[in-house]
Formats: C-alpha cells, structure tokens, sequence
C-alpha cells in the first residue's frame, strides 16, 4: 500500500488482507498465551508439592538431630548439611524470583509502584492481583529482600517458596522485547557479549553454582557417614566431586541425551571415590540440573545459548512461567538431596496427615492429535512403595519410579482435555489408600498460521517469503521452500516456476520427537505485474526515462536497455533531445522500452508508454 498510486479496489484488497492477517495472528497468540497462563498455575501447584516433599523431610532429620532420648552425633552433622542446603535454595529461588519482579517491571506493569525512601527508589510493591500478596522488594542493601507485607506488619517471606503469581492479571503478557532485555539477549535472540549484569547469565551461572553446591553437600554427607562408620582410632573416608561442567561447549561435552551424562562424568573421573549407590545419585542428580550452553543452528550454523533459546522473542507471561519451571527443577534437586540426607540419618516411615494427588503433563503445549507424557504423583509418597495409578481408561502407564508414574496419552484435535483418575499409596501399616488427581491440558489445534509479509498469492520467480506458526511443533519445514529468517523469525522463500497452483505443506516435530503434519494450503501461482513507465513528462531537451513494477507491492527493480521514442531508437535509459525535438510542447511523446527484471534476471516483454513533452 505505500508503494505507487493503487486504485481504490487495490487500496481496498490490501487492506482487507492486512485486517485478516492481523486477526489470525491475534487469534493464535491469544491461545499460547492462556496455554501458558495454565501452565504456569500447574507449575506452581508443583512447586508447592515439591517444597511440602522437602520440608517433610527436613522435619524428620530435624527431629533426630534434637531427640531428647539420645544425642545422635551424626543426627546433628547431617541436620547442619540440611540447613546449608535449604540456604543454598533459597538463594537460588530468590534469585529466580527476583528476575520474574525484574521481568514484570520492564513490561510497565501498572500493578508494580516504586517504593521510595525520599526521593530515592529502594524497592518495589506489586500488587496482590499478581502475585495473591503484597510483597515488598527491598533493594537497599547488596542484594534484594523480599518480603511479604499486609498493611504496616511485614512477614519474612518463606525463601524456599518461591513467589505465586496470578498471571492472568498480567497487562503487558503479549510483550516479549521486555523480557529479552531483562535476560541481556540481543536482538536474534543471542549471547554473543553476554552482560554479566542482566538476569540471564545470572540464572545460567546460578543453577550452575547450585548444581555444585548441593553435590558438594551429598559428599560432605557421605564422609559424615564414613567417619561415625569407621572402627575406633581409624579416620573415614573424605568423598570429592569433580565438576568436568558437562554442557560446556567450550570444554567440548556437550551431550544429546541426559542418558549420556553418567557415563561422561565417570570417564572424566568426576566421580572421584563415591561408593556405587552414591555415585548413581550424584549423576542422576547432576544430569536433573544439567543444560548444554550453546547449540549450533543447523542451517545459519549460528550458536545459541541456552538462555537465548528459551527466552528469544517469548512473551511475558512464557518468561515467567519458564523462570517458574526452572524454581521447580531446583525445587525437586532439593527435595531428593533432603531424602538422601534423611536416608542417612534413617528415621520413621512417613507419616500423611493430608496428601494430594498431583497430574503435571512434561510439554506445556501439545500438537493436536500426537501423543504426550503427563507426569503423576502423589504430593508425598514412601520411596519404599511405589504409587499404583489408575487413569480410569485414558492413557496406558509407561512407567513408575521413585513415586513418580509416566502415563502416555492421545490428545483431541484441539481445544483442552481434562485428565482425571486415581493414584494409590500405602500407609504406614501398609493400608492403601486411593487419592485423586486432576488436570487440564490446552491443545494447540493441528493447524499453522502462514503468513505472506509482501503479498496474498504467490509470484511466478520471485522468493516469495513464507512465515509459518505452529504452536507445540519444533523444526518446522515447508515443502518446496528454502529456510532463512524474516524480521527475526524464522522463514521459507517459496520460488515457483510455472503459473497455476501450487501447494504448500507445513511440517515438523512433537513433543514426543515425531514427525507432524501440520497441514497444506494451496496458493494461486501468478506472473509478476508488468512494468510500466514511471516518467510523466521530458524537456525538449531530452532526459531519463523510469520504469517500475505496477502496483508497487513486490520489492523488484528493473534496468532499461535502451528502446524507441517515435521514431528514434536509443540505448540506455537516456531519451536523446533529437528524438523529441520535433515535437511541440504539450503533445505526446510515444515510447517502448526494452527492460531486465533484476530480481528474475530475465528480459521483460516491451513496456509501452506515453510521455507529455515539456
């Protein structure tokens, strides 16, 4: 529309594509984001079973470490380990916390107010519709505090638990340049210079640090059990972990599967002295919080991180709930070094005094039509007795480990689908007791959305630029179609040769790492608009001669060769003064001009034009 003069039917035609596009897109993004809206409820939901799991855990070491009855010197040791661990936690998930505030207050969240000391910002109030409280971010002294606070009382926040926000209350969630600046991305979504100050490297080299950080205590625990097990006058054995930083691309250990991880760490001699047992938690631990940095894209071979492939353009609300994700995989390493440690104290069977069935599915957001894992569990559970489930005929039970069942199910073409059944556990005297557990999952339909930037069909010999989106599928592909980027998304140049029709078929990956297809589109395939003379008007003198393509819509040049005024012929694009000389002002000058298109490279058919002599 902004090129040469279009009539009013082509003004009209535009435009009426433009609204179509936009309410497309509109609509589909619309459905991503109440996708991970739930999702991030789910999550959180999660984590509050995950940090219940702990805690329980941590009572039961507490207990032993200060029994009345008998002073158990390795109670004490171990309990001491236990609270390093919770400090090492906490740290972590406040650091979380603080990039999803970060996050919210880059999108110009009207429910986030400065709070002032004078004329100085030392924090933030967010308000309770985001986050269910009021919570203050204090940011006077070295690192931020974060405090819940009702009215002129203030609590201390429960660091272990992270913060639950409501993010349907959420005005900016569409945004996504906001949550790429908290995390110091650049503007194709890499970390090239990475900015040690923003929030991304600061997540990447936290969950780095923490990773040692609790393997270091998992040894510290093992040589306190070593040393109260060795014979009177005989020292124990002191455990060491090595970390080789598996994922560093640098170090050259990237890997394609956490299945991978225990074997490489035991050839890097990671595992140093631990015993069998100790050495199988440590790599299962380890491989839980373990990432690969960089990645190589297969066709720009460009490297991206990790934090650029999970924050890259995604909107506010997908921001927060993959920083939520994140506070759930530190949630669940600590809850699994808490049983270790109790383990090692030994204590009582557990004890239920209110427990809950939990249903998680693994991918937020499932193609229509292809299979998916949900994960199960009771909110706590005896690592002795492992869960029965029954999915009430839904899905098929692939496997159950350490409390936690994988259950595969189908997904509907689109929409939501409820999951609903029971999962059973065992009581200390060994009566089962069924609980219920319930979920929704949103299904992305099995269709894309095919958006054309410069025009509504397809021109004959032009790289016609293709954007597809599928929600839910990964390494999309377009038949006939050659990928490469558009205004930082991903694209296909679709070039046909011959007019007609030609079909466009949109495939890629699921969840389950399966082929999909997501659908074809037939498009109309059409010869480019002609070329026609620009210039209105030459001198008597002579002058340049234009030629443009009609309509103005497709980004393609043209060079004259040269062409006949009158009876004149010419070369180049310059009308000699002989060729109009006899012609009195005012009157019509006749011209052909013979034209290459530059973007086909091929001789275009005689352009014929009228121009007013002067």
């Amino acid at each position: 529309m902004g090129g040469a003069k279009e009539t009013p039917r082509q003004k009209m035609i535009s435009m009426m594509y433009i609204v179509l596009t936009a309410l497309l897109a509109l609509n589909v993004s619309k459905q991503i984001l109440e996708a991970y809206i739930a999702i991030e409820e789910n999550i959180q939901l999660a984590n509050i079973s995950e940090s219940s799991r702990g805690n329980e855990k941590w009572s039961t070491i507490e207990e032993k470490a200060n029994s009345k009855e008998e002073k158990n010197l390795k109670a004490i040791e171990i309990f001491k380990l236990a609270q390093e661990l919770d400090k090492v936690t906490a740290e972590q998930i406040q650091l979380l916390d603080e990039a999803k505030l970060a996050t919210l207050k880059e999108l110009a969240e009207p429910q986030i107010e400065p709070l002032k000391d004078g004329k100085k910002e030392v924090g933030v109030i967010v308000d309770e519709r985001v986050v269910k409280k009021l919570i203050v971010i204090n940011l006077a002294g070295e690192k931020p505090v974060v405090t819940y606070t009702a009215g002129k009382s203030r609590e201390p926040l429960m660091q272990i638990l992270p913060i639950r926000m409501n993010l349907r209350n959420v005005k900016g969630a569409d945004k996504y340049d906001e949550g790429m600046r908290v995390m110091g991305l650049n503007g194709n979504g890499t970390l090239k210079d990475p900015d040690p100050n923003k929030y991304g490297m600061k997540i990447w080299d936290g969950l780095i640090s923490y990773r040692g950080k609790i393997i270091d205590i998992v040894c510290k625990s093992a040589s306190i059990v070593s040393k109260f097990a060795a014979d009177s006058g005989k020292a124990g054995v002191t455990y060491k972990f090595k970390d080789p930083m598996i994922g560093s691309a640098k170090l050259k250990t990237l890997f394609d599967s956490p299945l991978e991880i225990p074997e490489m760490l035991e050839k890097k001699g990671a595992l140093g002295n631990l015993t069998a047992s100790d050495a199988a938690f440590v790599s299962q631990l380890y491989a839980s919080l373990c990432k690969n940095d960089m990645s190589v894209d297969e066709e720009t071979k460009e490297e991206f991180h990790w934090i650029g492939r999970t924050f890259d353009h995604a909107p506010g609300v997908a921001v927060l709930a993959a920083i939520s994700s994140l506070q759930k995989e530190v949630l669940k390493a600590r809850s699994e070094v808490m049983i270790y440690l109790q383990d090692k104290v030994g204590g009582s069977d557990y004890s239920f005094d209110k427990v809950k069935g939990l249903a998680r599915p693994l991918s937020p957001i499932v193609a229509g039509g292809s299979e998916f894992l949900v994960e199960i569990q009771a909110a706590a559970y005896d690592s002795q007795r492992e869960p029965e489930v029954d999915t009430k005929g839904q899905g098929q039970v692939v496997s159950i480990k350490e409390g936690v069942a994988l259950v595969k199910f189908r997904a509907p073409t689109s929409g939501e689908m409820k999951i609903a059944g029971t999962v059973t556990i065992k009581t200390k005297s060994d009566v089962k007791k069924p609980l219920e557990y319930s979920t929704v999952v949103a299904v992305a339909p099995k269709s894309g959305a095919l958006e054309l930037p410069e025009c509504n069909i397809l021109y004959k010999n032009y790289d016609n630029i293709v954007v597809p989106a599928a929600p839910g599928v990964t390494d999309l592909s377009i038949s006939g179609g050659r990928k490469t980027t558009y205004e930082g998304k991903t694209a296909f140049l679709v070039k046909p040769t011959a007019p007609g029709k030609q079909i466009l078929t949109l495939t890629g990956k699921g969840s389950d790492g399966k082929s999909v297809n997501i659908g074809s589109w037939t498009y109309k395939v059409k010869d480019m608009p002609p070329a026609v003379v620009t210039t209105k008007s030459i001198s008597k003198a002579g002058g340049r001669v234009s030629v443009a393509m009609a309509g103005g819509v497709l980004n393609v040049t043209y060079t004259i060769q040269g062409g006949k005024c009158e009876d004149t012929q010419f070369t180049g694009s310059m009308i000699p003064a002989i060729a109009v000389a006899k012609i009195r002002a005012g009157k019509e000058a006749k011209v052909i001009l013979n034209v290459v298109n530059n973007k086909t490279g091929k001789q275009e058919p005689p352009v014929k034009g009228i121009i007013i002599v002067q």
